[in-house]
C-alpha cells in the first residue's frame, strides 16, 4: 500500500500540507501506544533535527522489527 494513502486513510489529510508535524506530535501525545503515528511523525522529522533522537527511540520502542522500520524509512 502506498504511504502517502495510507496517512490519508488513517488521519484523513494529506501528508503534504501545513502543520501536519504538530499534528502528529499532538496525536502521539493523545494516544501514546499509536505506533502508526509514531512512525508517520519520525518519517516527517527531519534527521538534523534536535528530537529526532528521541523520536526515533520512541519509535524502535513501538515497532517489533527494526530493520522493517529502517527499510521503510529509506525506502524511495
Amino acid at each position: 500500500m502506498d504511504v502517502n494513502l495510507l496517512f490519508k486513510n488513517t488521519f484523513n489529510r494529506s501528508i503534504d500540507e501545513p502543520g501536519i508535524a504538530a499534528f502528529l506530535q499532538q496525536i502521539t501525545k493523545e494516544h501514546p501506544y499509536f505506533s502508526l503515528a509514531h512512525f508517520f511523525l519520525l518519517k516527517h522529522t527531519d534527521s538534523k533535527n534536535r528530537d529526532y533522537p528521541a523520536i526515533a527511540a520512541a519509535t524502535a520502542l513501538h515497532l517489533q522489527y527494526p530493520f522493517l522500520l529502517h527499510a521503510q524509512l529509506h525506502k524511495n
